[in-house]
């Protein structure tokens, strides 16, 4: 009986979790990587068929996410928030550079399009002034 009742005091106790749980990066840090997914676009040569107005939007939206990035980053306390968001940009426009044949045909390369859509209407960055 008092085996029974150990084992069920046992069963109460908080079980440690077995691996760290990784933290969600900050949003200024997803809008720096939202410019990017935008900057590739931008700068992809004839994006598949994309006019030259839909270019310039869409570095036109990448510098708005990355403006608001470094505006968050201040807001949260960062002490440099340029530079934390310049110590991040280089490293995101390169991939997204290199994602950029795929973009409308992958689903996670959608899935961020979409991400980042919703991101912008939360924090102001879309729809961009007319």
């Amino acid at each position: 009986m008092r085996t029974g009742a150990a084992a069920a005091f046992l069963l109460l106790l908080p079980v440690p979790a077995t691996r760290a749980e990784t933290p969600a990066a900050p949003d200024w840090a997803m809008l720096a990587e939202c410019s990017a997914v935008f900057g590739a676009v931008s700068r992809a040569d004839g994006y598949a068929g994309a006019d030259p107005a839909s270019l310039a939007q869409s570095a036109a939206v990448a510098q708005a996410f990355h403006a608001r990035a470094i505006t968050l980053a201040g807001e949260s306390g960062q002490p440099e928030p340029e530079q934390d968001v310049a110590s991040i940009i280089g490293y995101l426009d390169e991939r997204w550079d290199k994602r950029i044949g795929a973009i409308t045909s992958t689903a996670s390369n959608l899935d961020w399009i979409s991400y980042c859509t919703e991101l912008g209407h939360a924090y102001g960055v879309l729809p961009l002034p007319g």
